[in-house]
């Protein structure tokens, strides 16, 4: 279940399944969706129910605004064989959509009356990808009033979503990143503006207080997909059917490594500090065991420069904060609990949180002089010392 909550409304997002017209099963992936409304007079009132085909990626998919809903869902591939003119009574397999063009969800399902017969890897549709726009003014049922399909190339799927009043930002990917603008101030009439492909994708997408900025954190990739490391993205609006690409900096700087970091699956990993313009990200980097590349467990600190003439310098790098230990202890033997990655700002200095330590740090000192102190939370020990007890080690 997905929650989605405003000052107002409490939205409960489920998946399920429900019949769909074009489905050789007769059903399709379908998000379920309950709201209630928050009076601030004591419990919340379930008071309205809704649906919309597909599945939402996160909390972000969904939005209230203006007494509209809207979401972003992807409804996934019919494994199924497709129409033929004799049993569908006309319907064939151009009918029931192929990926590269919106489904047609008000075409009626043909009588079929055997059972489907499934056939290995020929699909009647790939994934999806749609905004619904929902209508709470009936009280009772939110009703359809506005949809947008065929977002993304086919195969693709949401990547990352953001809504902010009458405007969205969609990001798909399978082996690049269409950055798609969209235009929500007809509710009965959503439209993509505008379109930016570049290489790799975005999972979280962060408005900034320029309306026209939005930072974007995801992964870089080679042309066939293949991931290539923790990038940090800045999309640039200020021609909405125009989007641009203002900036991105790959925190891998060498074919031995490989990275991920927490934001792209948890939002609250990330920090983005309005009066400074910096960015706290946290990331995991690896090297070989034994290689020279060294390990790094902690959190890159960006200065965030989006009106600078030079790109390179868009996106600064000002502080590498490694909460890891030395190399040769990560092998060491620690507590199964780890700390969520997570930052907080106390009296102007950093508190990073992440796997088995906190440290505080100066943001406004120079780089390798930011530290003020650790806490341990628990103590390293040798897979030796634990005598064949199981052992967990620092990642």
């Amino acid at each position: 279940t997905t929650i989605y909550a405003t000052r107002d409304m409490l939205f409960l997002a489920s998946q399920g399944y429900d019949e769909h017209p074009l489905s050789r099963s007769g059903v399709i992936q379908t998000t379920f969706i309950l709201g209630f409304r928050l009076d601030g007079d004591g419990a919340a009132k379930g008071t309205i129910v809704g649906k919309a085909p597909g599945t939402v990626l996160n909390q972000f998919s969904m939005d209230f605004y203006d007494g509209h809903l809207r979401v972003a869902t992807t409804t996934w591939s019919d494994w199924v064989c497709p129409f033929d003119d004799e049993e569908t009574g006309g319907a064939t397999e151009d009918a029931t959509n192929d990926g590269d063009e919106d489904v047609n969800f008000s075409q009626p399902m043909p009588d079929i009356e055997e059972e489907p017969t499934f056939c290995g890897d020929t699909r009647t549709r790939g994934p999806q990808n749609q905004i619904t726009v929902l209508s709470t003014e009936s009280g009772e049922v939110m009703n359809e009033v506005g949809y947008l399909g065929g977002l993304g190339k086919p195969g693709e799927s949401i990547y990352a979503v953001r809504f902010i009043k009458d405007k969205g930002f969609v990001v798909t990917f399978e082996r690049s990143d269409p950055f798609y603008t969209l235009d929500l101030q007809v509710p009965s009439n959503p439209l993509v503006v505008g379109e930016l492909e570049i290489s790799g994708y975005s999972s979280y997408i962060h408005p900034t207080e320029d309306e026209n900025i939005l930072i974007a954190v995801g992964e870089d990739a080679d042309n066939d997909g293949r991931v290539l490391g923790v990038q940090l993205t800045l999309f640039g609006v200020h021609d909405f059917s125009n989007p641009t690409l203002l900036a991105r900096y790959n925190i891998e700087k060498s074919h031995e490594q490989w990275s991920s970091s927490e934001v792209n699956w948890d939002h609250r990993a990330f920090r983005y500090l309005r009066e400074s313009q910096r960015v706290i990200l946290p990331a995991q980097v690896q090297g070989y065991r034994g290689s020279e590349e060294s390990s790094f467990d902690g959190f890159y600190v960006f200065k965030i420069n989006k009106d600078d003439a030079d790109e390179k310098k868009r996106i600064q790098l000002k502080h590498r904060i490694d909460l890891a230990p030395e190399e040769d202890q990560l092998w060491y033997c620690y507590s199964p609990a780890r700390l969520a990655a997570r930052s907080m700002l106390f009296s102007g200095n950093a508190l990073l949180m992440k796997n088995h330590a906190l440290e505080s740090h100066d943001l406004d000192a120079e780089p390798g002089n930011t530290f003020l102190w650790r806490l341990d939370m628990d103590d390293a020990v040798s897979e030796k010392e634990k005598r064949g007890e199981e052992c967990y080690y620092w990642w």
